[in-house]
This record gives structure tokens, sequence and C-alpha cells, in this order.
């Protein structure tokens, strides 16, 4: 992970902070919270005293509940396109 990544939250992490459906902990609820879109990962950690956040963050970004800012800029990004014939 690059600490200079800016991180946003995808859909599933949206829907994820109005349902609770996932039950995350709240610890990485309160991060995927703060991540906004503008605010690099090293700002995150600065914010929070650093100490796991780049784990959490990791957690996150495997959970697909965020992405990289830039990546969810681009049209289709995560679309996986249907075989012709379905």
């Amino acid at each position: 992970m690059n600490s200079q990544t800016v991180y946003a939250k995808s859909a599933k992490g949206r829907e994820e902070l109005s349902t609770r459906r996932d039950g995350l902990s709240p610890r990485l609820r309160a991060l995927l919270v703060q991540v906004d879109g503008r605010h690099s990962a090293q700002d995150l950690a600065e914010r929070n005293g650093g100490a796991g956040i780049y784990e959490r963050l990791q957690q996150l970004i495997d959970g697909a509940y965020i992405i990289a800012a830039e990546a969810e800029a681009k049209p289709g990004y995560g679309v996986v396109p249907r075989p012709a014939g379905l």
C-alpha cells in the first residue's frame, strides 16, 4: 500500500455505513467513516496516531469497502463484462 494513495468509499462501503449488514468492528467502521476521497492513507494515519491504521486500511481494501479514489473516477471500474449470450 502506498501511503500517498487517497481512498474513497466503494458502493459496498457506503452501503455498510447505512445498513451495518456485514457488522464491521467498531475500529474498522470508524476508519471507514473517515475515508472521504480527499485524504491520503498517510493523512489518516497521522489523524489516528498511526497505530495499526495501514493494516485496517488493508482490511477495508480486501473487503472491497474502499478503493483508490482515482479508480472510482474511471467509468466502468470494477464492472465485470457479461459474457456474450447471457
